[in-house]
């Protein structure tokens, strides 16, 4: 399965974007702004970067540069609502592999996307498991595995793992609402929505987490939860 890292502001077109490349069996990473992606890649590696040219604070032509420096041989392909000749020019001299304009047709997205893949040499292995440890479970972030010290084991959905992956990244600190909707749902939503509420509860019975006193997945009431290690 390929993966693919998703750099893009608007949570619409982001989303849509994880629903029509989910489909077509790639793994997609998703953010809203291209430090959280630059953090990402420091420990990751994708196969295929599809980016915005207009994003928050850092430009997409900047962070192009940026991956391409870090990761010459990542195939890049940047989207963008400029469709002059001056600015596809622009986005490919610096160092994007591919430039598709905004709107675009799915299908040629998905066209495209096939020719970069076609052009990489090999697929990059996927790296080690990443590997959380909660008391005595393990939890496989690679493959959503937990691992129970008795040797059985549960598996978590795309959406419980992504939970657990962004609380991992601020352990021990309260991870808004609002941030794990953005990380996870990558999307608006409607304020009186329950779905992270539900997915707790779900993903809390997996953990074997249901006490009263949760020992992992704390609720810290009016701000978010946090993860304790």
């Amino acid at each position: 399965m390929y993966r693919v890292l998703i750099v893009e502001d608007d949570p619409a077109l982001r989303q849509g974007l994880c629903n029509l490349l989910q489909a077509s069996l790639y793994r997609c990473y998703d953010f809203s702004c291209a430090e959280s992606a630059v953090t990402w890649l420091s420990t990751n590696q994708p196969d295929i970067c599809i980016i915005d040219r207009q994003l928050p604070k850092m430009s997409g032509d900047k962070l192009c540069q940026t991956i391409k420096a870090q990761h010459p041989a990542l195939s890049v392909l940047i989207l963008s609502g400029k469709n002059s000749d001056s600015d596809k020019i622009r986005g490919l001299q610096c160092g994007a592999d591919d430039y598709v304009t905004k709107p675009f047709n799915p299908e040629e997205l998905l066209a495209r996307l096939a020719a970069i893949r076609r052009r990489i040499p090999y697929l990059i292995p996927t790296p080690p498991s990443n590997q959380l440890k909660l008391g005595d479970t393990i939890i496989d972030l690679n493959t959503h595995t937990v691992t129970f010290i008795d040797g059985s084991t549960q598996t978590l959905t795309l959406k419980e793992a992504r939970i657990i992956e962004r609380l991992q990244r601020s352990t021990n600190r309260v991870v808004t609402r609002d941030e794990l909707y953005d990380f996870v749902w990558g999307q608006h939503y409607l304020p009186n929505s329950r779905a992270l509420d539900q997915y707790m509860v779900g993903l809390r019975h997996k953990l074997r987490d249901t006490s009263h006193e949760h020992r992992y997945i704390v609720t810290v009431r009016g701000l978010g939860y946090s993860l304790n290690c």
